[in-house]
């Protein structure tokens, strides 16, 4: 249900929408000002009235980080949402961010019924959104609702509730109104018209306002950002451009950060290289957030630089998958390894971004990082499979420097689809310790990959002569033992220890009861572990104590 604009004077739409509301919401006829904050509000269920609005300060945010709290809060039984529950803001900054409010709005808007949302739209144009529950939900429920109403165009209801506001609100009984808001907003009256894109304030106001910042940093010409207005942060620049909020980012950082493009354009050439205090620049805060025509402007100004942690913004694109901005970086920044040895091809092998992978391949495959790892191995190690596909054939068969291959990192964690695929590269590929997949897989137990890769390593010894069998033995996995002992058996340690001496050691009665008619027969020809050449499993048994097994074997 689209609600159509009506212009400020056109009470005849304002009536004309209100048929579309509840009608606890029709008595209020309102209009809005233009270009100003609004709060969208939507009730369902049985409302029966909207509560009068406690006159204490509401504020707006005057930095990244500030919280909608601040009106007198009446006493409830239980908060909507309590202290530990609350979410701390995304990242995307400022205004343009979900953020969720407390129990004291509450007293804003009154006990109004069973079910009562509100959508919070603080914005002179589109998309942001600021989302709260009350009414008597509970804080779970509550929560759960909130998270339900997902993005800008997510929720209709709220959507078109906060338009019919648009229209409506201003200045009635019973609803915030923008007296109100602007009175709480905090900045100056220069912040305020940056913000709400008012042209004419700004160019009045900049001599004498110019320069002030909030409690967090906050100048008029980030404000001017946060509203998407670039026509005040062209008159705002020479003033303030080049100054910082109290985290230390640019104006340009933060249109970067929300995608603010036409913003970007206007604050390049001034603002260009500058750094936060972890080395961020402009183009990392594009790429990290997937805003790929910020990149187009940004990119020939600020590429190859990188950040305290020596990550460059095809790092940051690579980690979160933005294969658009990837493309856009990719000639510019490849082969760059940060502090660690890692690439941006391993940032994207570890978080599973195949159409970054794809991209990246040719330009950084076959590096290796600090610890010796591959982006292949990155890729197996957390069961990205598809990423794992386009990886082994540029750096399948490479090993870290104790030995470790991408096939044995994908078996010690369970990704079987990625052994299978690995297998055909890295069959039979000993670590340092000469062990190889299926004996990292038996020593800990795991019968579905001893399954898939006996068949093509079984039979392999370790550097002291052991196999699979005698690691699935002496740890007591008799299900692995079952599975081994027929390609296996009767196979002896370089001291002449079997798997039956392993299993009588340690006391694996059920292990030693599967293999003493295939090994009962054997004897060690070194001495290993304190027992002398010659020894038998009843030996061992009977040495170590276990009278079941004794009793088994003699």
């Amino acid at each position: 249900m689209e609600i159509e604009r009506r212009s400020r004077g056109s009470l005849e739409g304002a009536e004309k929408s209100n048929q579309r509301l509840p009608r606890e919401a029709r008595q209020h006829k309102l209009l809005l000002p233009r270009n100003r904050p609004t709060l969208g509000v939507r009730a369902s269920g049985s409302a029966s009235r909207i509560g009068e609005v406690n006159e204490r300060e509401i504020r707006l945010p005057t930095g990244e980080e500030a919280s909608y709290e601040g009106a007198s809060r009446t006493p409830r039984p239980e908060p909507w949402i309590s202290a530990g529950e609350r979410r701390r803001p995304a990242q995307c900054g400022g205004l343009h961010k979900e953020t969720y409010l407390g129990s004291s709005w509450q007293t804003v808007l009154g006990e109004a019924g069973s079910k009562l949302y509100v959508s919070v739209i603080v914005s002179s144009c589109k998309q942001t959104k600021l989302k709260m529950s009350s009414g008597v939900l509970g804080a779970s429920e509550a929560s759960r609702s909130l998270q339900d109403a997902g993005g800008p165009a997510s929720d209709r209801s709220i959507n078109e509730a906060a338009e019919f506001y648009r229209q409506q609100v201003g200045s009635a009984s019973g609803l915030p109104n923008l007296s109100l808001l602007r009175k709480s907003f905090g900045g100056t009256d220069l912040m305020w018209a940056a913000w709400t894109g008012d042209s004419k304030t700004v160019m009045s106001l900049l001599r004498t306002k110019g320069g002030l910042r909030t409690e967090h940093g906050w100048t008029a010409l980030m404000y001017a950002v946060y509203g998407d207005n670039p026509d005040c942060i062209k008159t705002l620049l020479n003033k303030e451009g080049g100054m910082r909020d109290n985290e230390s980012l640019t104006a340009l950082m933060h249109a970067s950060r929300s995608g603010h493009h036409e913003c970007v354009k206007a604050l390049v050439n001034k603002e260009k290289g500058l750094q936060s205090n972890d080395g961020r620049t402009a183009l990392m805060y594009a790429a990290k957030n997937g805003h790929h025509a910020c990149i187009d402007t940004l990119v020939s100004q600020e590429y190859r630089m990188i950040s305290t942690d020596g990550l460059t913004a095809l790092m940051y694109a690579a980690e979160r998958g933005h294969s658009k901005c990837v493309e856009a970086l990719l000639d510019q920044e490849q082969e760059i390894v940060d502090n660690n040895g890692w690439t941006a091809l391993m940032y994207a092998a570890k978080n599973g971004h195949d159409k970054s992978i794809w991209l990246l391949t040719d330009k950084e495959g076959g590096i290796k990082n600090d610890d010796g790892k591959t982006a292949l191995m990155l890729a197996a190690e957390k069961g990205h499979l598809d990423c794992v596909k386009l990886l082994m054939d540029k750096e399948g068969g490479m090993r870290t420097d104790d030995g470790w291959t991408a096939l044995m990192y994908a078996t010690e964690n369970n990704h079987f689809g990625c052994m299978r695929v690995l297998l055909g590269k890295e069959r039979c590929m000993k670590s340092r310790f000469g062990w190889t997949a299926l004996m990292h897989a038996a020593d800990k137990g795991d019968c579905e990959a001893v399954a898939i890769l006996m068949k093509k390593e079984d039979r392999i010894r370790g550097r002291s002569g052991e196999t699979a069998l005698m690691l699935a033995a002496q740890n007591g996995h008799l299900d692995c033992v079952e599975l081994l002992m027929k390609n296996e058996k009767r196979m002896r340690t370089n001291n002449g220890w079997t798997a039956l001496m392993y299993a009588a050691k340690n006391g694996h009665l059920e292990c030693v009861r599967l293999l003493m008619d295939e090994e009962d027969d054997g004897k060690s020809i070194y001495e290993w572990l304190g027992f002398p050449p010659g020894t038998t499993a009843l030996d061992i048994a009977e040495r170590q104590g276990h009278e079941a097994i004794v009793t088994l074997l003699q």
